[in-house]
């Protein structure tokens, strides 16, 4: 491309901000068909660390997997948002929400964060930003490679637990509730939240 059209097309922002990323495809898809994605994702992971998965087909109303015969397995995705507001239409690292989370359908809640790879960030320049250092704590300035996609794991009685420390973690909205932005930081983005298997002999063990 030459250098004037360069310099001209420059000061546009592309919609498509995940172009180059290995999860493009992905991201491009339907709401609905990213969620069928991400929970598929989470079947082959249980399975993987041992137990059985059965996906459960469109129509239920209540979990996404039935993992180990019964526990039930609710999935939801997040890829980095977009901020106007602060931001500047930046996608922005960690900001990321969880919506329509019904604590009485499932016994463990997985949750699936996806974030461009380091040569998309670095190719978006002002188009990617991290997360701005306030008051209320120091956000992280780098994602670690590797850890663009995660699935965090969490009991019911963790959830519980995290929303008693912070009260503002989960607001109500017209099904069920949605995390709030601090989330991902509250969670240590994830720490110790990965194993299967530990989260599965929590829930039978009551908590």
């Amino acid at each position: 491309m030459n250098e004037i059209l360069q310099g001209i097309l420059k000061d546009y922002k592309t919609s498509d901000l995940w172009l180059g990323s290995e999860y493009h495809k992905w991201q491009q898809l339907s709401n609905k068909s990213k969620g069928t994605v991400g929970e598929r994702y989470v079947e082959s992971l249980i399975r993987e660390a041992g137990y059985e998965a059965s996906f459960i087909t469109a129509g239920n109303n209540e979990y996404d997997i039935l993992a180990d015969k019964d526990a039930r397995v609710e999935v939801k995705l997040s890829f980095c948002r977009k901020d106007s507001h602060d931001y500047g239409g930046a996608l922005v690292a960690d900001l990321h929400t969880f919506q329509h989370i019904e604590f009485d359908r499932f016994d463990i809640l997985a949750l699936v964060s996806i974030s461009p790879e380091k040569h998309v960030q670095e190719s978006l320049g002002d188009l990617f930003r991290f997360r701005k250092r306030g008051h209320k704590g120091l956000w992280r300035q780098e994602i670690p490679e590797g850890e663009e996609l995660q699935v965090w794991f969490f009991t019911v009685q963790d959830l519980e637990i995290l929303w008693d420390d912070n009260p503002t973690l989960f607001q109500p909205q017209h099904n069920g509730y949605i995390t709030s932005k601090i989330f991902p930081r509250v969670i240590d983005y994830g720490e110790g939240r990965h194993d299967f298997k530990e989260v599965l002999e929590k829930f039978r063990r009551g908590g």
